[in-house]
């Protein structure tokens, strides 16, 4: 349910953000914050949704097929985003997507549940296999050690590059289209293409950063 509601905020405010930019800039900032506030709390509610769905054994392989579909998303995005600034205007670009989101939220609506016990349409041998493999990991409790992980040097290596990789693809996000424009005087169509290429590699090369130890550490 948090999942759902977020992102319907998510896709209220981009509707609205056209609107709010040519009425008020400080409405357009309430609404862009609201818009990542809402998307952003989708993300731990989607580890939860994986961890009632996904035996232990297969988290780790969808782990990887959900980060890297987040991050094909902004890439096929931001390649597509320039083409439709040029035909059709900034402003239709978040009814586009706007509207494509609303349609992925219908078909979540209707397809996803919490759980394989309230999923109406699993079969009953699929929904025993799930329940039975998750339940044997929950039913053990162990203490969370967390002095050793914060003492943990594996630890603070790994937040640090996370941190710095993070830090990177941000500043590369947001400010990139504006050197390009500014100083190698690309077009829209221009800065939309390289923008995508510049972040498809940056995702390539840091992709080993984000790969923690094997399923036996």
């Amino acid at each position: 349910m948090m999942i759902t509601c977020g992102y319907a905020l998510s896709i209220i405010c981009a509707f609205l953000i056209p609107v709010l930019a040519k009425w008020s800039v400080y409405a357009l900032i309430i609404a862009r914050m609201l818009q990542g506030l809402a998307a952003g709390a989708g993300i731990p509610a989607t580890g939860q949704l994986e961890s009632s769905w996904f035996p232990p054994e297969e988290r780790q392989q969808l782990s990887g097929i959900t980060a890297s579909a987040y991050n094909l998303g902004n890439i096929m995005s931001s390649c597509v985003t320039g083409v439709l600034i040029e035909h059709f205007g900034w402003e239709f670009v978040f009814y586009c997507y706007g509207s494509l989101s609303s349609l992925a939220l219908i078909l979540w609506f209707f397809l996803v549940h919490d759980s394989p016990t309230t999923h109406p349409w699993i079969s009953e041998e699929e929904k025993e296999y799930i329940c039975s493999r998750i339940k044997k990991v929950t039913e053990v409790k162990l203490a969370v050690p967390w002095a050793k992980i914060a003492l943990s040097p594996a630890v603070w290596a790994y937040l640090s590059i996370s941190a710095a990789c993070t830090w990177t693809y941000f500043v590369m996000a947001t400010e990139l289209p504006t050197y390009l424009r500014s100083m190698l005087h690309y077009g829209t169509a221009e800065v939309s293409f390289s923008h995508s290429l510049l972040l498809a590699a940056l995702c390539w090369l840091a992709c080993p950063a984000y790969i923690p130890g094997g399923r036996d550490h």
